[in-house]
């Protein structure tokens, strides 16, 4: 047991080494800012490379900083569905159901202003 948790440690630093020196090359690599545009889109930044008349030239490159954001990707369709599932029963509740009653309070040493 405790070799396999030695050998465990020591694939995981060799993993972050070698992870790291490769987003350092990547970083290394970019070209100058003139030729390139940084995008924020839904899935995350994207830097499209510019030819001499500002039209793309090859195809999308994904910015390594934002890459492990989409290992993330999958899990969105389930938050999508459930929110359509929750505005639908939203826009099936009648009014009176939605309205929140106010109920007055008493000033609190330790609580804010009566105002806020």
């Amino acid at each position: 047991m405790k070799r396999t948790a030695h050998l465990l440690s020591f694939a995981l630093a060799l993993l972050i080494a070698v992870t790291s020196q490769q987003m350092a090359m990547a970083r290394g690599m970019a070209r100058d800012a003139s030729g390139q545009v940084v995008l924020c889109t839904g899935q995350g930044v994207m830097t499209v490379t510019l030819d001499a008349q500002g039209e793309p030239m090859g195809p999308v490159h994904i910015c390594p900083d934002c890459a492990l954001t989409l290992m993330d990707f999958a899990e969105t369709s389930i938050a999508v569905e459930s929110a359509a599932i929750h505005i639908q029963i939203l826009a099936q509740t009648p009014v009176d159901a939605l309205q929140i009653p106010v109920i007055p309070t008493s000033a609190q040493a330790r609580g804010p202003p009566l105002f806020v």
